[in-house]
């Protein structure tokens, strides 16, 4: 009998400790959610905020190009870990990290109804061959 009883009680704090181990992971960054981050004001204002942080940047080399940054939106919406994953020239990777790193909170990314922490990535183009304003289009993962 307490064999049996010592063998339940093993079996049952395997269960439990499987429960605790998966409710502990809140590191994990999703690559795909539900419904993804979004910057407050969406696409529009994001460019905005982008074409803004541009003007101020004050950047010395005024040739076209583009970078990629990719970073995480935490569960609080504050970008994070901002790398970049296409490189234009030392410059404007540079910059272009300073924008997504000192943006705005985002609404965060959102599966199976909880916040998230997502991996996100964003364009930001420079010196628009038109003569126009730099453009940034938003990435899907």
């Amino acid at each position: 009998m307490k064999k049996v009883l010592f063998l339940v009680a093993i079996i049952l704090m395997g269960f439990s400790a499987n429960a605790q181990k998966t409710n502990q992971d809140t590191s994990q960054v999703y690559n795909e959610v539900d419904k993804l981050p979004e910057f407050p004001g969406g696409t529009d204002a994001f460019k905005a905020y982008v074409n803004s942080s541009l003007k101020k940047s004050n950047r010395k080399d005024t040739s076209t190009g583009m970078v990629v940054v990719t970073f995480v939106i935490e569960k609080d919406g504050s970008p994070t870990n901002p790398i970049i994953t296409l490189s234009f020239n030392p410059e404007a990777d540079s910059i272009a990290i300073k924008i997504v790193g000192n943006s705005p909170k985002w609404k965060p990314g959102i599966n199976n109804g909880n916040k998230v922490r997502t991996k996100f990535s964003v364009p930001v183009k420079f010196g628009a061959p038109t003569g126009g304003p730099p453009d940034v289009k938003e990435l899907k993962n």
